[in-house]
């Protein structure tokens, strides 16, 4: 899914997505004071009975700027995957993390 661009800085909207039939399951990237880029960890809904998420497969596009230090994988518990975010932002990207659940 596309966002709509917020706020009033310059830039483009991101298109960043899993494939068909996955969803994001974690994050990785760069940052030192701020965070300067994002991977999403994808990973397939493997069963639409009980819809149940399987190993991740993939990493999507990075978002940002090859700046800063690496950080490490941070993954949803497993059999979850991303619900939601929480960020904190002033004029830049401050904090990421995933809100992380099973599938309704």
């Amino acid at each position: 899914m596309t966002l709509s661009l917020r706020g009033r800085g310059p830039g483009a909207v991101v298109k960043t997505r899993c494939s068909p039939g996955s969803g994001v399951v974690g994050f990785v990237g760069t940052a030192d004071a701020l965070i300067d880029s994002l991977e999403f960890a994808c990973a397939p809904i493997v069963n639409t009975s009980g819809l149940a998420i399987g190993e991740r497969v993939a990493n999507s596009p990075r978002i940002g700027a090859d700046n800063g230090q690496a950080f490490a994988l941070t993954m949803c518990p497993s059999g979850q995957i991303a619900r939601g975010i929480n960020i904190r932002v002033g004029d830049n990207l401050d904090a990421f993390g995933l809100i992380c659940g099973t599938l309704p």
